[in-house]
C-alpha cells in the first residue's frame, strides 16, 4: 500500500513556517526563565516531561495557533472528524519541534531563535515530516563477537554491519543514524565482550513502532543465518528503534531486553562480502521452511527454531541445555512417543555424521548431554564431582585454558547447540524443493528410521542435504563449527 502524501500550496507551507518560527521566539524566554536554556553541550537534549512541563508552552497564543495552522492545512491528518484510531495530534510535532529546534541550535552553537540557520532547517524538516504519512525507520543492535574482515562496515541483505573500534564507538555511531538516539538515554549500555559491532536495518512504513519492529526482525533473521553458517556466538546486547528524522511523533527507544547471552567461551564470526550469499541462501531457506506451515497452533520447526534461538539469549547453562535438548527433538523426532532418547541419537548420528565428527562420537555426545539435561531437568541433585565426571566423558581433551568446570559448561552446550544447528540445517534442506526427501508436516508418511538404517538411503540422505548446501554456496553451514575459545584468549580480533 503506498503512502499517503498530502501536498501543500506555497501559501500553506508559509502559514505553517511562519506560525513555526513565532512559536520558537515565544517559547524561548519562559524556557530560559525555568532555566531549561540553555542546555548543556554534552547533552543538548530537551523532552516535554522530564525537562520541562507542556503547561509551560501550552499558555501561549502560539501555541494555540500553531495547532490551529496544522489541523486546518492538514485536515486529512489532525481533522476532528478523523476517527480516534487514525487521527494524530498537532501536539505530537509541536514538542518534537521544539526540542529538535534547541538540539539543532546548541550543536551548532546559535541562539535558539526564529533567525538561527538551524532552526530554519528543522522548519524544513518539519514540513517534510508532515507531508507524508510515510516514516523512515531504523533498529541499531550492538551485537559482540561481531567484526568484519576488512574493518570497514560492508551491506549484508538487509542489514548493515558496522565494526566498532571500542565499546563506546556506538554512542557516536548509533546518534548518527538516530538523530534523537539520546534524547532519552543519558548513558548507553556498557557492554565488553568484543569485537563488537553495530547492525542497523532500515524499513519504511506509516506506523512507527510497527516499522521499527520489521526492521529489528530483519537483524533477527541476519543472526540465525549467521548463527545456521557459523554457530558463532555474536549475540546482542541492546537496541535502538526509532525514526531516523529529528522531528516526529515518537522519539527513538532503547530495548535492553532480552540480553545476549556472554559465556565464557567465544566463536567470533568475521565476515566478509563473500559471506553475502551464503547468509542470503540460509536465509530464504528458513523462510521457505517457515511458510510450509499447516494450521496446527505449534509446529515442531518453528519451536525448533525458538528454541534454538532462546539459547542465545542470557541465562544459567542448565535452560540452555533444556531449549537446546526441546529443539533437537522438535527438530528430528517425529511424531512417535516411544523410545525418544534413542531415536534421537540414531537419527542424528546417521544424518549429521562426518569424518572429523563420527556417527560414534555423536552418538555418545547425545547420551551424555540428555543424562546431564535429565538430572537437571527433573531437579535431582548434583554434585561437582558428579558433574566433572560426566564432563570428562564428554570433553577428554579440554582446550587450552578450559579446565574449570564452568569453561567445561559452556563447552558442553555449545556441542549441543553445533548439533542442534546442523540438525536444523539438515532437516530444512531436506525439506527443500518440490519433491522433498523429508516432509515438513509430520514425518511424511514415512518410515525415517527405516530408511536411515539402510545403508544405502541413508548416504544418499545424508549426501542429499550437503548437496543441497552446495548449491545454495554454504557449505560451511554443514560442517562442525570451529573450535570455541575462552573469551579472555586475543585472537587478534
Amino acid at each position: 500500500m503506498p503512502p499517503t502524501v498530502w501536498r501543500m500550496a506555497s501559501q500553506a507551507a508559509d502559514r505553517v513556517e511562519d506560525v513555526a518560527l513565532r512559536l520558537v521566539d515565544a517559547v524561548v524566554p519562559r524556557l530560559e526563565a525555568r532555566r531549561v536554556l540553555p542546555v548543556s553541550e554534552y547533552h543538548p537534549f530537551v523532552r516535554v516531561g522530564t525537562d520541562y512541563f507542556g503547561d509551560d508552552v501550552r499558555g501561549l497564543p502560539e501555541h494555540d495557533e500553531f495547532e490551529a495552522v496544522l489541523t486546518d492545512v492538514y485536515e486529512q491528518r489532525f481533522g476532528s472528524d478523523r476517527p480516534l484510531g487514525e487521527r494524530q495530534f498537532p501536539s505530537k510535532f509541536l514538542y518534537s519541534f521544539l526540542e529538535a529546534v534547541i538540539t539543532a541550535c546548541s550543536k551548532s552553537r546559535e541562539p535558539v531563535s526564529a533567525n538561527s540557520a538551524a532552526t530554519r532547517a528543522c522548519v524544513q524538516e518539519l514540513l517534510a515530516a508532515l507531508e507524508t504519512n510515510e516514516i523512515e525507520c531504523c533498529a541499531c543492535r550492538y551485537v559482540v563477537h561481531l567484526t568484519t574482515e576488512s574493518g570497514d562496515p560492508i551491506s549484508c541483505g538487509a542489514v548493515e554491519v558496522h565494526p566498532l573500534g571500542g565499546p563506546r564507538d556506538a554512542e557516536s555511531l548509533i546518534p548518527q543514524h538516530l538523530p534523537r538516539a539520546w534524547a532519552r538515554v543519558r548513558e548507553f549500555p556498557f557492554i565488553y565482550a568484543p569485537p563488537a559491532s553495530v547492525v542497523i536495518a532500515r524499513r519504511q512504513g506509516e506506523d512507527q513502532e510497527q516499522t521499527g519492529h520489521a526492521a529489528s526482525l530483519d537483524i533477527e533473521r541476519f543472526l540465525l543465518a549467521l548463527w545456521l553458517l557459523r554457530g558463532a556466538t555474536s549475540t546482542s546486547g541492546y537496541e535502538f528503534q526509532g525514526a531516523t528524522t529529528s522531528i516526529g511523533p515518537y522519539d527513538p527507544v532503547l530495548l535492553a531486553e532480552p540480553r545476549g547471552f556472554i559465556g565464557q567461551h567465544k566463536r567470533v564470526a568475521v565476515i566478509s562480502a563473500a559471506d553475502r550469499a551464503p547468509i542470503s541462501a540460509l536465509t530464504s531457506l528458513v523462510d521457505r521452511a517457515q511458510k510450509r506451515r499447516s494450521d496446527n497452533l505449534i509446529e515442531p520447526l518453528a519451536m525448533a527454531v525458538h528454541k534454538y534461538r532462546r539459547s542465545y539469549l542470557y541465562g544459567a547453562w542448565y535452560e540452555h541445555l533444556a531449549d537446546l535438548s526441546t529443539a533437537l527433538e522438535a527438530t528430528l523426532s517425529g511424531v512417535a512417543k516411544q523410545d525418544v532418547l534413542l531415536r534421537l541419537k540414531s537419527r542424528a548420528a546417521s544424518l549429521l555424521a562426518l569424518d572429523d565428527d563420527t556417527a560414534e562420537k555423536i552418538f555418545h555426545d547425545l547420551g551424555v548431554l540428555y543424562d546431564l539435561r535429565s538430572t537437571v531437568v527433573h531437579g535431582s541433585a548434583l554434585s561437582e564431582k558428579a558433574l566433572r565426571k560426566k564432563l570428562d566423558t564428554l570433553i577428554p581433551d579440554p582446550p587450552d585454558g578450559m579446565g574449570s568446570v564452568g569453561l567445561q559448561l559452556d563447552v558442553a552446550v555449545d556441542r549441543l547447540r553445533d548439533l542442534v544447528r546442523r540438525a536444523l540445517v539438515a532437516r530444512m534442506c531436506l525439506a527443500d524443493g518440490n519433491e522433498p526427501l523429508w516432509p515438513l508436516s509430520r514425518d511424511g508418511g514415512l518410515n525415517v528410521d527405516a530408511v536411515l538404517v539402510d545403508d544405502e538411503l541413508r548416504v544418499a540422505w545424508r549426501n542429499a542435504w550437503h548437496d543441497r548446501l552446495t548449491v545454495l554456496g554454504a557449505e560451511e553451514a554443514g560442517r562442525p563449527a570451529e573450535p570455541a575459545i575462552s573469551w579472555l584468549h586475543d585472537d587478534g580480533h
